[in-house]
């Protein structure tokens, strides 16, 4: 069962590392000022970018980019603690910056199909890690997110040729 009065959070202090960790929520009253605190679930993607050393940002932002210039009509939001991208309603890709990588969660099923070009890199279901010191594969990222996008355009439309046989029902 979750736990109400507590959130998950990043911190950094000055001489740490971004870390991530479930803490008592903060009180409004609660001036600390040996770090920062921002709660992911209320942070919004600039704030998000802003959150990290400017080499991390620049990533993050080329692979915004990649994303978008693919698919731009995709909806960008925070999800989960990461930047989330919709395509006709439904999880197109997220991405996140980690202390040590960029983390590519591209769901699944778009994964297994790209686990083998993307084997020189840290995988688990449904996601990979891309580490800061390597070059991210942006035609294999590409592909993954068109592949999300297709399987995303034949659902809805899927869908909506339901929805017309019922409604001429």
């Amino acid at each position: 069962m979750r736990n109400k009065n507590k959130v998950l959070v990043r911190s950094k202090r000055v001489d740490e590392d971004l870390s991530y960790k479930m803490q008592d929520k903060p009180k409004i009253a609660d001036k600390s000022t040996s770090f920062r605190v921002k709660i992911l679930f209320t942070m919004n993607v600039d704030s998000y970018l802003t959150s990290f050393p400017t080499a991390v940002q620049d990533l993050l932002n080329a692979m915004r980019q990649q994303i978008l210039t693919l698919v731009p009509d995709a909806e960008e939001k925070m999800a989960y603690g990461m930047i989330g991208y919709k395509a006709y309603g439904k999880p197109l890709v997220y991405i996140s910056g980690n202390k040590n990588h960029l983390g590519l969660y591209a769901l699944p099923e778009a994964h297994a199909l790209f686990q083998e070009p993307l084997k020189e890199y840290k995988q688990a279901k449904g996601s990979v890690q891309f580490p800061y010191d390597q070059e991210i594969p942006y035609p294999i990222v590409q592909q993954m997110v068109l592949f999300n996008l297709e399987k995303n355009r034949a659902a809805a439309s899927l869908k909506k040729s339901k929805k017309m046989k019922n409604d001429a029902i």
